[in-house]
């Protein structure tokens, strides 16, 4: 990646965590997330991501979807099931592939 490149990730990275903080405010838990999150490079994993830019871990070139489409093969967890006990199992498939596909398209 490029000098202009690389400053423009950081940009973007300030920005997004900036805005994180104002939506959701500057409490430890949200400080904490946002200064493990950028923007930046990410890795393919498959024939649903492609390589580009995209909000990821900090320091790493794995992508928020990769995880999310992770989780998307994961039953409803038991801490789900407590504070959302009308919820089914596939009300929870559809709202992790939704989260799935948000962070995609948020991806270049």
């Amino acid at each position: 990646m490029g000098r202009c490149q690389r400053s423009s990730s950081r940009k973007v990275s300030a920005r997004l965590r900036l805005a994180l903080l104002e939506f959701g405010s500057a409490t430890p838990d949200n400080r904490s997330c946002t200064g493990r999150l950028e923007y930046g490079q990410i890795r393919p994993a498959g024939a649903w991501a492609s390589k580009g830019r995209g909000i990821k871990i900090k320091s790493r070139p794995i992508p928020l979807s990769r995880l999310t489409h992770a989780i998307e093969d994961m039953t409803l967890p038991d801490a789900v099931k407590k504070r959302c006990p009308k919820l089914t199992e596939r009300q929870w498939d559809a709202a992790m592939r939704a989260v799935t596909l948000i962070l995609l398209a948020l991806e270049s």
